[in-house]
């Protein structure tokens, strides 16, 4: 069975965005989340960051991510994928649900590779984020047709 909850010593939940005609990609991650996955219970996967932990190391721009201009931190402040089904094939886990961000629910497919590492459940998901379809604005400082959400590694015991 493939269940467990995300370790955030072991996890990360990462993200790029091209911009400059994709020439320039800026990459951040989210410093506060947590996220569950179980295949036997509804819904299946749940993830949720909090908007005001973005990082990308350039501490403007992070300001700038978590003004009203994209995540609107302050009166959004969190971002929350929510499965609505999960396939599992083999070693390919297909996760269909929402992202609800700010004040929008956005339909995202996530594919993901599954596998055992040393008596431990390895999970590499990513999924593309078309920011137009999304109430997060496009600025000078990030412009991308798509942003990569990415849960890099994450490893937990069995039944955890």
């Amino acid at each position: 069975m493939v269940d467990g909850s995300f370790d955030p010593q072991r996890s990360s939940v990462e993200f790029r965005v091209g911009q400059l005609w994709g020439l320039l990609t800026v990459k951040g991650h989210f410093a506060d989340y947590e996220g569950r996955l179980d295949l036997s219970a509804t819904p299946a996967i749940e993830v949720t960051v909090a908007a005001a932990s973005v990082q990308t190391g350039n501490r403007k721009r992070d300001q700038h991510l978590r003004s009203a201009d994209f995540l609107d931190a302050e009166n959004h402040p969190r971002v929350r994928f929510v499965s609505d089904s999960v396939d599992l094939l083999g070693h390919t886990l297909t996760a269909r649900g929402r992202l609800f961000a700010r004040d929008q629910a956005i339909p995202l497919e996530v594919n993901a590779l599954v596998r055992e590492v040393d008596g431990e459940l390895e999970i590499e998901a990513a999924t593309a984020v078309p920011h137009r379809a999304s109430s997060i604005h496009s600025s000078a400082t990030i412009s991308s047709p798509a942003a990569r959400a990415r849960n890099a590694r994450r490893r937990s015991r069995r039944g955890e």
